[in-house]
């Protein structure tokens, strides 16, 4: 690698362009009404010390609240490292997946995420997660430890995944299903993986990352890319998640609520099947998000979603808990005179 260092918007000096040079990294970050915290996202992509050339992807799904325009701004101000997608239309309302505006401009060899309302508050992020990849060629994603700020409260918490109690390790045959399950944590703002081997896992599941059908879009990549690469976790805190009280995967109101879960479920009886993921772990899977399927509907009030989760724990071998029976059948009871529990 070179001699020089790029240092961020503090003094960031054009150490290397990539209109004229070939970045070793892909930065994307995905971006929609987060006027409020774009520029932190931004300047903390820029700030990254490197001696590599890096570029930013950054899409604005059609803004409604300025923030295209402050895109634009900064793509003005550093064309040398910034490339921008600025759509018209909001894409990802009709169902379509980002990837295809995406996809084709990434050069990188690896690449990594920041959504717009998340940061990167370590500026060796980058460098500490390319060194490893560079030495170690049968990696295929790099992660780490998390911060995260609640928004509404003000309240940042540091090293998250520390705090969270992992199931397993990056040698476990079983990490792709651990990370499917949702006990192994990959935070996607945390991450950088190789960007041939997201490119094979894609073009391998045009039913997944073609069409879309699942809410979430980063669950699959990293369970694929699990099964087919080794997974390294650098225990230091490298990004700082953002807790919206209103988000694609986080709402007050309960309706999006049961919508985002029933695509979680769906999405994990998709793999279960598609791999045939051994008994015990299909059933662990299945019975964790069932469960949650059950309590979102209960929340909801919403009897059908309730009989299909049922259904689905039936269908995977799942003996529904005493728990789990008691929310079917707080759901789905006339009346409904079971006061909604507030501990889910």
């Amino acid at each position: 690698m070179g001699e020089g260092v790029t240092s961020g918007v503090s003094g960031m000096r054009q150490a290397f362009d990539i209109r004229s040079e070939q970045p070793l990294v892909t930065v994307i970050t995905l971006t929609y009404n987060h006027a409020p915290y774009i520029r932190q996202c931004l300047d903390s992509i820029l700030a990254q010390e490197t001696d590599f050339p890096f570029e930013m992807i950054v899409h604005d799904d059609a803004s409604t609240d300025g923030t295209s325009a402050i895109v634009a701004e900064y793509a003005e101000k550093y064309p040398y490292v910034i490339v921008p997608v600025l759509q018209k239309e909001n894409q990802y309302s009709k169902g379509k997946g980002l990837g295809r505006f995406i996809l084709p401009l990434i050069r990188g060899k690896y690449r990594a995420s920041c959504e717009g309302d998340d940061y990167w508050h370590n500026p060796n992020k980058l460098s500490l997660q390319v060194e490893y990849l560079e030495a170690h060629p049968d990696v295929g994603l790099v992660h780490g430890d998390v911060n995260s700020f609640t928004q509404q409260t003000g309240l940042l918490s540091y090293n998250c995944r520390k705090g969270q109690s992992i199931v397993c390790t990056e040698d476990d045959p079983h990490l792709s299903w651990w990370i499917l399950l949702g006990t192994y944590p990959v935070w996607t703002c945390t991450v950088c993986v190789r960007s041939d081997l997201e490119l094979k896992v894609m073009d391998a599941d045009p039913y997944v990352f073609g069409q879309n059908p699942f809410k979430m879009g980063d669950v699959q990549r990293w369970f694929e890319i699990s099964r087919i690469a080794k997974v390294h976790y650098i225990p230091e805190s490298l990004s700082t998640y953002r807790f919206l009280t209103e988000s694609a995967s986080h709402s007050n109101n309960a309706l999006q609520r049961l919508s985002w879960t029933m695509s979680c479920v769906d999405l994990r009886e998709y793999y279960v099947h598609k791999y045939e993921c051994p008994t015990e772990m299909r059933r662990m899977i299945m019975a964790h998000w069932c469960h949650k399927l059950l309590a979102s509907a209960y929340v909801a009030g919403d009897r059908q979603v309730a009989r299909r989760a049922i259904t689905k724990m039936l269908e995977n071998g799942v003996r529904p808990s005493i728990q789990d029976r008691f929310l079917k059948f707080g759901v789905c009871a006339p009346g409904r005179w079971i006061t909604r529990p507030m501990f889910f």
